[in-house]
């Protein structure tokens, strides 16, 4: 074992109480996660899909600087107010570096002539403080082609349980995200399923919103409990084939419209694994005029999405799996009934320890109606079928090798993908 009950002890009451939201959701990720997987067994994550974003596309080197400036300048205002209002100090803060790389090797199904390959490297910054009921989040994605300040969150305990947060923030719908976010080294696979994709990785659903979140619990007599969350606020845009959350860094390009979701799950234990919950949301989407996404298309037309899913996620010795439906219908504005329809997208990850610093996975991705629902011809890269099979080696102070091969189906092509990565969290 590494330093597990010191990573531990430095998580639990200070970044994933503010990273994941309130003290009782830290300490489900701390117990499920960190307490096992820091000791060697976790799985690194995936920051990029295999759709590059074109040069063209890229942000400049300014705004990259500018979207850091920001970060550092309202985490400080935050924790400068926070200490005034507190009347101290001093309080506990943290920042975390998380840093990956990863090489990614496909070959299409079709033409054993076509093969491509690319590697990227990225950096996650996440800074947290809290100073009696009092919490500051911020979290900066960096690589080579994408920059964004992903989370900048105000918190107040509101109870022993209950957190109330301000700012931008991973929707409650996504059962993964909200359990790995976005550090690499915390992920239980190299890739996320793709219906839990980030939105600048072919993601269908949104994943961010910017507003207000509740986060709460009930614990009962008995020693289980239910625990859930209520997010509302502005949701993303889409343009060119891709949804665009509501920019901090850039917030005059914002184009979204109203956004809410919720999760509700139960904890025999009241944190941990297992658990077992439902997750729904609305999102009215706003699709931009585009020449990608709609050719031809020079109208400003909305998306009215529905999504209603359950989740699983059961863990037994050294096995455990980690399932999720949704049902997502699609209803556009007049006119536009060809990029309405609705699908099911549903994944099961099984996976196993070996022994302390070596695991391996298997996860398998399909749904009904993801090859013939109109809204997702707006996302041609979006991946409608996978199969998979993994493997961690835990290494020196937490770092981890991985290694991941798949066979993909998406509605222009099949092909096979080798991937490799390098994962390491730094504090």
């Amino acid at each position: 074992m590494t330093d597990s009950s010191t990573l531990a002890d430095n998580y639990s009451r200070n970044v994933f109480t503010s990273a994941c939201g309130s003290e009782r959701h830290s300490e489900i990720v701390m117990t499920n996660r960190l307490d096992k997987y820091c000791r060697n067994q976790d799985w690194p994550a995936v920051f990029r899909s295999w759709h590059a974003v074109p040069v063209a596309d890229r942000k400049s080197r300014r705004q990259v600087w500018t979207g850091l400036n920001l970060f550092v300048s309202s985490i400080a205002i935050l924790t400068s107010t926070l200490v005034s209002i507190a009347n101290a100090q001093n309080g506990d803060s943290d920042f975390l570096l998380f840093i990956s790389g990863e090489y990614v090797d496909r070959q299409r199904v079709s033409d054993d002539t076509f093969s491509g390959s690319n590697f990227t490297p990225a950096a996650d910054l996440l800074y947290t403080y809290s100073n009696g009921p009092w919490r500051v989040l911020g979290e900066y994605f960096l690589t080579d082609d994408e920059n964004e300040l992903e989370r900048l969150q105000l918190g107040y305990d509101l109870s022993e349980d209950t957190t109330a947060w301000l700012g931008r923030f991973h929707q409650p719908i996504s059962a993964w995200n909200s359990k790995y976010h976005h550090g690499a080294y915390l992920q239980p696979s190299i890739t996320r399923p793709a219906i839990e994709n980030w939105e600048d990785e072919n993601g269908v659903l949104p994943a961010h919103l910017s507003g207000a979140m509740l986060e709460s619990g009930v614990r009962r007599a008995g020693g289980d409990g239910i625990h859930y969350a209520v997010g509302v606020g502005l949701g993303p845009a889409l343009l060119d084939s891709e949804l665009h959350p509501y920019d901090l860094a850039d917030p005059d390009t914002a184009d979204g419209s109203l956004g809410a979701s919720f999760a509700v799950s139960y904890y025999p234990d009241y944190v941990g694994s297992p658990n077992f919950g439902l997750l729904g949301g609305y999102t009215d989407i706003v699709v931009l005029p585009s020449t990608t996404s709609i050719p031809g298309n020079a109208t400003t037309f909305n998306i009215e999405q529905f999504v209603i899913g359950a989740q699983a996620d059961w863990q037994n010795k050294s096995w455990q799996l980690i399932a999720a439906a949704y049902y997502v219908d699609n209803q556009p504005d007049q006119g536009f009934a060809q990029y309405g329809g609705s699908f099911l997208s549903v994944y099961a990850q099984v996976l196993k320890d070996l022994n302390e610093s070596v695991g391996i996975y298997l996860r398998l991705e399909g749904g009904r109606d993801t090859e013939t629902a109109g809204y997702l011809t707006l996302f041609p890269q979006f991946i409608s079928q996978r199969a998979q099979i993994g493997g961690r080696f835990d290494f020196a102070t937490r770092q981890a090798l991985a290694i991941e091969v798949s066979a993909v189906e998406t509605a222009q092509d099949d092909f096979t993908e080798v991937r490799l990565q390098w994962s390491g969290v730094f504090q």
